[in-house]
């Protein structure tokens, strides 16, 4: 704060020398006095620290400064690709076909993942004793987006890709997915509350399903809740939470 007065009153100095050039053309007798009023305050602020405190504290006193701000993830506008990631090396030993697409990938790594791919490597899977493993009715895009999850060089949800991150990762069972999915709709989501309320119940985030029914505090809100068309498809036990947080605002 003190370089904010010292460069208010540097500012003096020079708005008084120029006063001061103005009135010595007019021989005025109030132009030293002009200048050398601001010379003198700045060269006590400078050299005597418990006057820069009465100043500021003055200062304080007349003007009030008040500061909001806000943070706010950034996320990448498109979505990088993981090609090199999915090419052979020495690390991947099992090859997943997308299409005509083949991903390479590390049975140890997908299968500490995801119970999906655990369950597709062990030896009770006859696909296990193929060279290539086909994922059927899976597009290549939405399988890398899961990935990206888990991969090296992450990269967390957005509001545009939760609803199919957690239907991937409700297919191949990777559950750390849905919890990144969850941390982004507690903490940076926009999305209306009743499909919080919805896509929790339906993939088991229980933190948010208790936040997101909190959030219902007015009955038009109840209202706008029991006409969505989401809120048939809940399961019964969400209607019940529902209905007991109805119950508290009557």
């Amino acid at each position: 704060m003190c370089e904010i007065l010292i460069i208010v009153l540097t500012g003096l100095i020079i708005l008084g020398s120029f006063l001061a050039a103005v009135d010595f053309i007019f021989n005025n007798f109030y132009s030293i006095v002009i200048f050398t009023l601001p010379v003198f305050i700045l060269i006590a602020v400078i050299f005597y620290p418990p006057l820069t405190t009465y100043f500021w504290f003055w200062i304080k006193d007349v003007a009030e400064v008040v500061f909001e701000y806000a943070l706010i993830p950034w996320n990448f506008l498109f979505q990088p690709s993981y090609e090199d990631e999915f090419l052979p090396c020495e690390k991947h030993d099992a090859v997943l076909v997308i299409g005509k697409r083949k991903i390479h990938v590390n049975k140890a790594f997908l299968s500490y993942h995801s119970d999906y791919f655990r369950a597709l490597f062990s030896s009770s899977f006859k696909e296990n004793e193929q060279n290539e493993i086909e994922l059927k009715d899976v597009v290549y895009g939405d399988f890398e987006l899961l990935m990206s999850t888990i991969y090296p060089k992450p990269v967390f949800p957005t509001d545009r890709t939760v609803k199919k991150l957690l239907v991937m990762a409700d297919r191949f069972m990777v559950h750390s997915a849905i919890d990144h999915v969850e941390h982004h709709l507690l903490h940076n989501s926009r999305i209306a509350n009743e499909s919080m309320i919805w896509m929790a119940d339906k993939y088991g985030m229980k933190q948010l399903l208790k936040k997101s029914i909190k959030e219902i505090d007015s009955l038009p809100k109840v209202k706008i809740l029991k006409d969505s068309p989401l809120f048939p498809s809940m399961s019964h036990d969400a209607k019940v939470m529902v209905l007991e947080r109805l119950m508290n605002l009557i």
